[in-house]
């Protein structure tokens, strides 16, 4: 069985390990920045999010041994950060008993 024919070989993990990587980085700046107050200003900072996914889809940032960085899951990655960094701030707090 060849290695790229199996699900999960080093191009899938590299896709998911950078989308990852980078959606921490954007949820750890998205501490810094005011969140949206307006419902318009969120379907516009989620649909950029979105449209971020397809831009730069095929190029590469880095390729070490099969191992590469694709723009578009950086990109993608840190637009999801800072969707779930707000989503997280802006969540009633509740107190437990």
């Amino acid at each position: 069985m060849n290695l790229m024919d199996s699900f999960f070989n080093i191009d899938s993990f590299s896709r998911l390990l950078t989308f990852a990587i980078f959606v921490l980085a954007g949820y750890d700046v998205s501490k810094s920045v005011p969140r949206p107050k307006s419902p318009f200003s969120w379907m516009a900072f989620i649909l950029a999010a979105i449209i971020a996914g397809y831009v730069g889809m095929e190029v590469n940032l880095i390729s070490v041994s099969g191992f590469n960085v694709f723009l578009n899951e950086v990109i993608f990655g840190l637009a999801a950060g800072f969707v779930v960094g707000f989503v997280i701030r802006m969540r009633p707090r509740f107190k437990m008993r």
